[in-house]
């Protein structure tokens, strides 16, 4: 696993620990969920589902997302992965 991704979430559980990446990525990126699962080219029903993890994103999603978020010359803020994971407890 990447060191990029976190492993565990506030829960301890990796599942989670990747929702809350993920929502933090999309919020970083200044993206609703649709315009993520654009880039993504995935449908917006599956990124939702994602974003609820039911089932949890892909490892490959986060990735790209993290892709993303560097080419704009940036990085995933550790204020955005703070807020997803209070938000989640």
């Amino acid at each position: 696993m990447s060191e990029d991704v976190a492993p565990y979430g506030a829960t301890g559980d990796p599942a989670v620990a990747r929702t809350e990446e993920l929502r933090a990525l999309i919020a970083q990126l200044g993206w609703s969920q649709r315009e993520a699962a654009e880039a993504l080219e995935v449908d917006t029903r599956t990124m939702r589902y994602w974003c609820a993890a039911n089932p949890p994103a892909p490892l490959m999603a986060i990735l790209a997302l993290k892709h993303l978020l560097s080419e704009q010359g940036r990085e995933l803020s550790d204020n955005a992965r703070e807020r997803f994971v209070a938000d989640s407890e």
